[in-house]
């Protein structure tokens, strides 16, 4: 951003910062075109992204044959539920056991 200056909607869509911290034992719901593909839990989140990176090589590193992170490879670090692939006309939604609006999304090319 131009001089550092941003909106607080700018960092949350760029992923930069969270819109919400959710502090409690709550669960999300994560859907593809309204079929459940996936409950998760905060505790899944490993206290930072570091942390939750740290995990990750540590396993992989652990198991005889495993490869390590490769360039190109997608490491989602401090999230409820695993990471999909998405492809063109599907919606994905998350939905959350606490008082939070229902997230959305469709993709299109």
């Amino acid at each position: 951003m131009p001089d550092w200056k941003f909106e607080a909607e700018d960092t949350i869509a760029d992923g930069g910062l969270h819109g919400r911290l959710l502090l409690a034992k709550a669960t999300a719901t994560l859907s593809r075109d309204d079929h459940q593909v996936e409950v998760g839990v905060g505790t899944n989140v490993l206290d930072s992204p570091l942390h939750a990176l740290e995990h990750l090589l540590k396993e992989l590193r652990s198991c005889p044959g495993s490869t390590d992170v490769q360039p190109g490879d997608v490491v989602t670090t401090g999230t409820w539920t695993d990471a999909y692939p998405v492809k063109s006309g599907e919606s994905w939604s998350a939905s959350f056991s606490l008082p939070q609006a229902l997230l959305t999304v469709h993709f299109e090319d």
